[in-house]
């Protein structure tokens, strides 16, 4: 994992269950070793403060919605500690069940969860306008890492009725944002995490969503002609009355997702789009037109 400018890391809840708890699951964890971590100035070169480094680098990375941090005897004899980040952020079906619920932890490794992703696990707070890149917001600004505000965080933000057309939000953590009845027309939203973000009535025609996160994203009423939603994670997401015209869903998870009165349909692409049989809302003569047309 790659160094990050030092950033204040948010308050973590203890505890939580994953099919892997306790034991190194490749698909889920990647490991951050003591020595990983004295060479990113970490930790102390013991190696037994680890826990606050670990938490402050899992908030800094994206993917990171969950820590497990666990304590071994070292081969010197003295204790050494593991920090693993969980990737609940993935657009795969099988990450985004990584973690469920917080329990409590006596016997076991130490596990946090995220603020940002225990948030999303739910429901989200109230939006706020106060949000610490909110203030950016307006026609063509760039928040990604590659902008001049390289301002990454829309988490929770307030942006609804706001004209935003070509903005970039690549790679922003905007889990639970609101943008209802924003103009966001040929934005980008590529690698974005979105969980339970909110685009009612927004205006989102030929904007990109490659790769986005947004299980439980609501895009009820939305007109997204020409958007490209492909290989993202729109577990069950709310497409209710959107227009959908020539929009690509191609290799998307789509399992659970709701269509309802969603029009436009006929001419979108599912192409390789997984969860399929488990939408609401699409008629078998609409998706096999759609599929068709793809």
């Amino acid at each position: 994992m790659a160094a990050a400018a030092a950033t204040a890391a948010p308050a973590f809840s203890g505890g939580c269950q994953s099919p892997c708890l306790g034991k190194t699951c490749e698909d889920y964890y990647t490991i951050m070793s003591c020595g990983e971590m004295n060479a990113l100035n970490a930790v102390a070169s013991d190696c037994t403060t680890p826990l606050e480094a670990c938490k402050a680098e899992c908030s800094r990375a994206l993917s990171c919605g969950a820590i497990e941090t666990v304590q071994r005897s070292g081969a010197s004899g003295g204790t050494e500690h593991e920090c693993y980040f969980i990737d609940v952020y993935s657009y795969t079906s099988r990450a985004a069940a990584a973690v469920t619920h917080v329990v409590p932890r006596p016997d076991g490794p130490s596990c946090f969860l995220k603020p940002t992703y225990a948030a999303a696990l739910d429901r989200c707070p109230k939006p706020s306008p106060d949000c610490a890149c909110c203030f950016l917001a307006g026609p063509q600004a760039d928040f990604s890492s590659t902008g001049n505000f390289q301002c990454e965080d829309l988490a929770f933000g307030d942006l609804r009725g706001l004209d935003m057309w070509k903005a970039n939000f690549e790679g922003v953590e905007m889990t639970c944002a609101a943008f209802d009845d924003a103009r966001l027309l040929e934005t980008t939203f590529k690698d974005a995490v979105a969980a339970r973000a909110s685009f009612v009535r927004a205006k989102l025609d030929r904007s990109d969503f490659d790769q986005t996160v947004l299980p439980h994203a609501n895009f009820s009423g939305a007109t997204l002609r020409e958007a490209k939603l492909e290989q993202a994670n729109l577990r069950h997401a709310t497409f209710d009355g959107a227009d959908l015209s020539r929009t690509s869903f191609v290799e998307s998870d789509l399992s659970h997702a709701t269509f309802f009165g969603a029009v436009g349909v006929a001419t979108a692409q599912f192409d390789r789009a997984l969860g399929l049989n488990t939408a609401k809302g699409l008629s078998r003569t609409t998706l096999a037109a759609a599929l068709v047309q793809g």
